[in-house]
C-alpha cells in the first residue's frame, strides 16, 4: 500500500491506534462477531439452546430506535436486533458487518480525495421478516435521519453527503459535499425501508418499539416495566446460540446484581467499580471489564429554566461563570473515587479521556472551597441571614441536581456533593427521575431536551473517533428544540468551540485533529457547563455458565451477542 493508501485509509477510517487496553476475552470466546458467519443463499441453522439467557438491567428505554434515544440501554437492545456496514473490535479497528470489507483507497471503496465512499455489501442477507436485504435500506436510512420531521438524536456527518447512489443491490456509493474525516463510523445501524412501509417519517411509527433488523434477535414482546423478550431472528446470517433472549427491567442496579447472585439471571448490565470486591471472588460470576472513554460529569443548564427552556435567557444563578467555577471547586473529587468507588477509579480532567484524540496534559483546578466562597461573593452571593446558604436580590442560592433514579452510586455522589456545596453555602435539592424521562425526547417531556433542570448527572464519552461525540454535545447547532437537533443541554453557545470541531472533522492530517480536539476539550473544561468527576469502567456481570463474550471498549455490551452460549 503506498504511503497515500496508508494516510486516506488510516485516517478517513480512522484506523488509530488506541489505549483501549481491553481485557482478553473469556475462555471459550468466539472470534470477533462479525467474522463468526458468512451470508450465503439462505439463513444458516441456528444451534438449539437448552435455557434463555436473561439480562437483568435497571433502566427502561424510552423507544428502541437508536436514531431516536439517546440512551444507552436503547443501543444495548438494539444492537442485538439492527447491524450496521460497519463495527469496532476491542482493538480499536473496523470490522465489516453488513458490508463485505472496510473500504480503503487499496481495494477501491475510498477516493483518493477522501470525498467518495463505497461500500459492497454481503449479499443474501435477509431481514427478520424474510425480505432481502439491499442497497436501497442504507439510502433510507441515510434519508430517514435526513427528514426534518424526525427528532433524530444527532445528523453530524450524515449532513455532509451530498448523495447516495445504488447502482445495484449490493453497491452503496456515498458522496461527501465535503471531507469528512470520521466517515466510516456513520451507518451503525441500518433501518428496513419496508419496516416503514417506505415513509420516511419514524414519529410514532411501530418499529421503534419493536424493530426488527439482520441481526441475531427480533423482538417478541415489549412488558413496559417488566421485560423486553427477544427471539432468535430465524433469517440471521449469524445465527446466535441461544433461542431466546430477555432483558428483564428491574427497579435498581442493586437488584439486578441479586437476580444475578440468586441465578435468576445470566447477565447485568452496567455495573460499577465498587462492585468489583463484592464479585470479583464470587467463582460463578464473571466480570466484562474494559477501561473505557466515559466520564461522569455534571451538566449545568446555562438557560433560564423552564418547560421548555429560553436558550437566549440565560439562568438567573448558573448564567454567571462565578457560579459555575465555585460549584467545580467545591467538589473533592478524591472522595468520590476513594470512598464510592474504593479506589477502583481516576478522578477524570477532559470530556476525551481516552483514545488517539485525548490529551492527558488537560488538568482541572483542584478543590478549593476558599476561593470558591470567594468567587461567590465576588458575584454578590452573601449568607446575610445567618442560615448557611447564600442570597442575593432576595433569591436563595439553591439549586436542584437531576440524574437517573434506581443507581445507588449516583444517589451516594450527590449526596456528597450536596454537602461539599453546603460547605461553601450552596444549596442542593436532589430530585432523580426514570431514565426514559431524564433522556426522553422533546416530544415526551424529556427533561434534558426541554432543559427543565438546573444540574445533571450523567456518563458519556467519545467513540473510537469523537466528531459524533462531541457534534452532538457540545456545537451550538446541538442545543435541543422542538425540531430536534442534538443533546446539547447544557445551552452552550461558543464559536471557538464550533470551529474547533469543524476543524477537526475536515482534515486528514492526524496532528491537526489531534490539537483541535485538545483545544475543544479546554474550552468545554473552561465553560463550566460541563464539569468532569470521575472515569469509568465498562463493567458488566456473567454468570460462569454463560461464554463466548469479549469485552470491546468501544460498542455495547451485546456487539457479540450472537456469539453468547448459555449452557447451564
Amino acid at each position: 500500500m503506498g504511503r497515500k493508501d496508508v494516510l486516506l485509509t488510516m485516517l478517513v477510517a480512522v484506523l488509530f491506534v488506541v489505549s483501549a487496553c481491553a481485557a482478553p476475552a473469556q475462555p471459550g470466546a468466539a472470534p470477533e462477531a462479525a467474522e463468526a458467519g458468512e451470508a450465503g443463499g439462505g439463513a444458516m441453522e441456528a444451534q438449539p439452546a437448552s435455557a434463555p439467557l436473561i439480562v437483568a438491567m435497571y433502566q427502561e428505554p424510552e423507544s428502541l430506535n437508536p436514531y431516536l434515544s439517546v440512551q444507552t440501554v436503547t443501543n444495548v437492545v438494539a444492537t442485538a436486533v439492527l447491524e450496521g456496514l460497519l463495527s469496532i473490535g476491542p482493538d480499536g479497528e473496523f470490522i465489516p458487518v453488513l458490508a463485505t470489507e472496510v473500504p480503503s483507497v487499496a481495494n477501491g471503496g475510498l477516493s483518493e480525495d477522501g470525498l467518495t465512499v463505497t461500500y459492497r455489501l454481503r449479499e443474501g442477507v435477509l431481514w427478520a421478516d424474510g425480505k432481502p436485504f439491499t442497497s436501497a435500506d442504507v439510502k433510507f436510512t441515510w434519508e430517514a435521519i435526513m427528514d426534518d420531521r424526525n427528532a433524530v438524536v444527532s445528523r453530524a456527518g450524515y449532513d455532509q453527503i451530498e448523495s447516495i447512489e445504488t447502482p445495484d443491490d449490493y453497491t452503496v456509493v456515498v458522496k461527501f459535499r465535503e471531507l469528512y474525516a470520521p466517515a466510516l463510523t456513520l451507518f451503525e445501524y441500518i433501518l428496513p425501508a419496508h419496516g416503514f412501509d417506505g415513509d420516511k417519517d419514524m414519529t410514532g411509527a411501530a418499529f421503534n418499539r419493536t424493530p426488527f433488523g439482520t441481526g441475531p434477535f427480533v423482538v417478541k414482546e415489549w412488558t413496559s416495566g417488566e421485560s423486553i423478550v427477544l427471539e432468535a431472528n430465524p433469517n440471521a446470517w449469524r445465527p446466535p446460540k441461544v433461542d431466546r433472549l430477555i432483558f428483564r427491567i428491574t427497579p435498581s442496579r442493586e437488584a439486578s446484581v441479586l437476580l444475578l447472585k440468586s441465578g435468576e439471571a445470566e447477565v447485568v448490565w452496567d455495573l460499577i467499580e465498587a462492585s468489583i470486591p463484592e464479585l470479583q471472588d464470587n467463582p460463578d460470576i464473571a466480570l466484562w471489564s474494559t477501561p473505557s472513554s466515559r466520564v461522569e460529569y455534571l451538566g449545568l443548564n446555562l438557560a433560564q429554566r423552564g418547560d421548555p427552556a429560553d436558550p437566549d435567557q440565560p439562568h438567573p444563578i448558573l448564567g454567571d461563570i462565578r457560579v459555575r467555577q465555585a460549584i467545580s471547586l467545591a467538589i473533592d473529587r478524591n472522595v468520590l473515587v476513594d470512598e464510592l468507588l474504593y479506589g477502583m477509579s481516576t478522578v477524570a480532567t477532559s470530556a476525551i479521556g481516552m483514545g488517539w484524540a485525548a490529551d492527558p496534559t488537560i488538568a482541572v483546578a483542584p478543590t478549593d472551597p476558599d476561593q470558591a466562597r470567594a468567587l461567590l461573593e465576588e458575584a454578590g452571593w452573601m449568607d446575610t441571614d445567618g442560615d448557611g446558604i447564600r442570597e442575593k436580590d432576595g433569591q436563595r442560592l439553591s439549586l436542584e441536581i437531576t440524574t437517573t433514579s434506581g443507581n445507588k452510586l449516583r444517589e451516594l455522589s450527590e449526596q456528597v456533593i450536596q454537602q461539599q456545596l453546603a460547605e461553601v453555602g450552596i444549596e442542593l435539592v436532589i430530585n432523580n427521575v426514570p431514565s426514559s424521562t431524564l433522556f426522553g425526547s422533546w416530544a415526551s417531556g424529556g427533561v434534558l431536551q426541554r432543559g427543565n433542570f438546573d444540574i445533571a448527572m450523567d456518563t458519556w464519552g467519545p467513540d473510537i473517533d469523537p466528531d459524533g461525540f462531541v457534534s452532538i454535545l457540545f456545537h451550538s447547532s446541538a442545543i435541543p428544540s422542538e425540531a430536534g437537533g442534538g443533546w446539547n443541554f447544557f445551552r452552550l453557545r461558543d464559536p471557538e468551540i464550533d470551529a474547533a470541531i469543524e476543524e477537526a472533522r475536515s482534515t486528514l492530517d492526524i496532528e491537526t485533529r489531534k490539537k483541535a480536539y485538545a483545544k475543544l476539550a479546554r474550552l468545554v473544561n473552561e465553560s463550566y457547563a460541563y464539569i468532569p468527576l470521575y472515569n469509568r469502567l465498562l463493567l458488566h456481570g456473567f454468570k460462569g455458565d454463560v461464554t463466548g463474550w469479549t469485552p470491546n471498549p468501544w460498542e455495547e455490551l451485546t456487539w457479540d451477542v450472537a456469539q453468547w452460549e448459555h449452557r447451564p
